[in-house]
């Protein structure tokens, strides 16, 4: 006799959808997890039995086949009968982005979770009490987070790598000077360099960060074309006349009176016909679920420096208080993230 569940009739109220919710961090963890122990590359090779993936991880058993029952559970392993066994087989997504040496490896975000999300989150009450961050991982120069965590931030990135050559580096002239601001690893410092070998990028981050970017630049056949400075792109010396300046992730950092004074600046270092490009986590206030990860960015980033993702119009305001035009916006394709270009309002007079 098979076993039935009795289903709640349509528009009974339960609290089902609170207690998924509740399991988000039980979500994270599996996931985070399965690359620690490199589940996806295992299974990937041919390990497809919980005692064949138990072997190569050097994990017990009975422990692994639970693992990979809540990997089944989240549509990341499908599962299939195989004698007294369960056999496993990644998911399409799985197999694209979660098998290391993968083109498309995302397997780095486990260090972004190890060292921010893990930390933080148990404290966003503190934080919106305080309304100060509880712990400030920009002010800090924790050298051991950025290292580990801008290998995933570059891998995002050449997932945008296609559109956003379209957009950025096809209108730039073939000799044209760009600056990096928060250039992270470099992955669009490299995209913009390619665009003709005449780009000169100027990179600009913290020490050990801008060293990987040039690192990078480098094994990219791109030397002499990225100039690595480091600093706090506040007070760094950058440069001048700029065909354009990139802010990548950047202004999520600071509060309204900091950004339009970052972006203040950046019209003063751009060149005649220049133009201001802004990629971001851009919230929709009447429109939350088009893009839910804007809202949980926003709190993280209020728990780390007491930041927060602006809304669209917000940027709208920044950039004319800057002395722009109204920016062109592009949604990505391949991720939350909103694209912004702006060109200096001929009617303002440069800063």
């Amino acid at each position: 006799m098979t076993a039935t569940l009795d289903k709640a009739a349509p528009g009974t109220v339960n609290p089902g959808r609170i207690l998924d919710i509740s399991w988000g961090i039980a979500r994270t963890g599996t996931l985070t997890a399965a690359l620690d122990l490199d589940v996806f590359t295992h299974v990937a090779s041919g390990a497809c039995t919980a005692r064949d993936v138990a072997a190569r991880c050097g994990s017990d058993v009975a422990a692994t086949a639970i693992l990979l029952g809540a990997l089944a559970s989240l549509d990341l392993l499908q599962t299939a009968e195989d004698g007294a066994d369960v056999s496993y087989s990644l998911s399409p997504d799985a197999e694209a982005y979660l098998v290391r040496d993968s083109s498309g490896y995302l397997g780095d975000l486990r260090h972004a979770h190890h060292l921010l999300s893990f930390p933080l989150w148990p404290r966003l009450a503190e934080t919106v009490t305080s309304g100060t961050p509880a712990h400030d991982r920009f002010a800090d120069g924790d050298s051991e987070v950025w290292p580990k965590v801008t290998p995933y931030l570059d891998q995002l990135a050449e997932l945008n790598a296609g559109w956003l050559a379209a957009n950025l580096a096809g209108p730039l002239p073939a000799t044209a000077r760009v600056l990096d601001l928060g250039c992270g690893s470099g992955a669009y410092s490299r995209l913009l360099a390619r665009a003709s070998a005449g780009v000169q990028v100027t990179a600009i981050d913290s020490a050990e960060v801008v060293e990987m970017a040039i690192r990078r630049a480098s094994e990219a056949g791109l030397d002499g074309q990225i100039e690595g400075r480091a600093g706090d792109m506040r007070t760094v010396a950058w440069g001048e006349s700029f065909d354009l300046i990139l802010l990548s992730n950047v202004l999520h950092g600071f509060g309204e009176t900091d950004a339009v004074a970052l972006l203040r600046r950046a019209a003063s270092a751009l060149a005649p016909g220049g133009r201001i490009a802004i990629f971001e986590v851009v919230v929709d206030p009447e429109r939350p679920l088009d893009n839910p990860v804007a809202a949980f960015f926003s709190l993280q980033m209020l728990m780390m420096h007491g930041g927060r993702a602006h809304a669209l119009e917000d940027y709208c305001a920044q950039l004319k208080d800057a002395g722009f035009e109204p920016p062109v916006v592009t949604r990505s394709p391949a991720g939350p993230n909103t694209l912004l270009t702006a060109e200096l309002d001929p009617a303002t007079r440069r800063i």
